[in-house]
């Protein structure tokens, strides 16, 4: 790849199946191949709404433990901190539900001719087929990209959303609603903040910040990540492989928001 000039990078998600084997996926990139590697402890729920994948999601501690241990993962985090008390992204862009980049440039299709504003997003799509790619982007997409809020939550004021990752995609597929902050994004990010030392300015009733129900149990987490309790090297290999397929809460699907079962 080097010899031809191409800017290879390689990226694995982290799951409680194969987060023993991180170390020597990043050791084999970077040392045998020397490429970029990179690791994402997100997993998002299916575009059907079924939690089944969320069987194997990481805990937060053990996300953000993940980071801590990349080589630029404190100096990376503390840049996105520093970039958010600047130009907060949830803040840019006025009183609109969305403030990512789905449905600025670019769109996705699926495979019954649907498109969405991004490819997680499912909730509302619009057919090519009957309206055309013309109709359906200066019309349908992008009112829908300027829909405004219909309530206040902790994450309008929030200064740490890059820490976070949270948008209205994950809102619909983890709880149904695009306007629901997801639980397991906040808690990262609140854990990250502490961990890397970054301030967090109060941004409502949160139940991670000071004063919040889980405040403390946040701040033993931040200790034990810190203190190098969680060792992610020390990691080893469950003994179930694939323990979801013996599942039977999680692996037939559905959800009770939209009722698809």
């Amino acid at each position: 790849m080097k010899e031809r000039g191409l800017p290879l990078k390689l990226k694995t998600v982290a799951t409680s199946i194969n987060k023993h084997e991180v170390g020597a996926m990043r050791q084999f990139a970077e040392e045998e191949l020397g490429v970029e590697f990179k690791i994402d402890g997100q997993i998002n729920p299916r575009i059907d709404c079924s939690q089944s994948p969320l069987a194997v999601r990481l805990t937060p501690e053990e996300v953000v433990a993940l980071d801590m241990a990349a080589p630029k993962g404190v100096s990376e985090y503390r840049r996105l901190a520093k970039h958010d008390r600047e130009n907060p992204p949830n803040l840019s862009q006025g009183n609109t539900v969305y403030f990512c980049g789905g449905g600025m440039n670019s769109f996705a299709v699926n495979a019954y001719g649907e498109v969405g504003i991004c490819v997680i997003s499912q909730q509302e799509t619009f057919s090519v087929r009957e309206a055309g790619v013309k109709a359906v982007w200066e019309r349908s997409l992008l009112q829908l990209r300027m829909r405004t809020r219909t309530r206040v939550t902790k994450c309008i004021q929030c200064r740490i959303q890059s820490l976070c990752g949270m948008c209205p995609a994950n809102g619909e597929l983890e709880n149904g609603d695009r306007e629901s902050p997801v639980e397991f994004l906040c808690q990262a990010a609140h854990l990250r903040a502490i961990v890397i030392g970054v301030e967090i300015p109060p941004h409502g009733d949160c139940e991670f910040c000071p004063g919040g129900s889980q405040h403390q149990a946040l701040l033993e987490s931040a200790r034990r990540i810190v203190s190098k309790e969680i060792d992610v090297e020390t990691w080893v290999g469950p003994q179930q492989i694939f323990p979801i397929l013996n599942n039977t809460n999680v692996a037939a699907g559905g959800c009770g928001s939209c009722g698809n079962q």
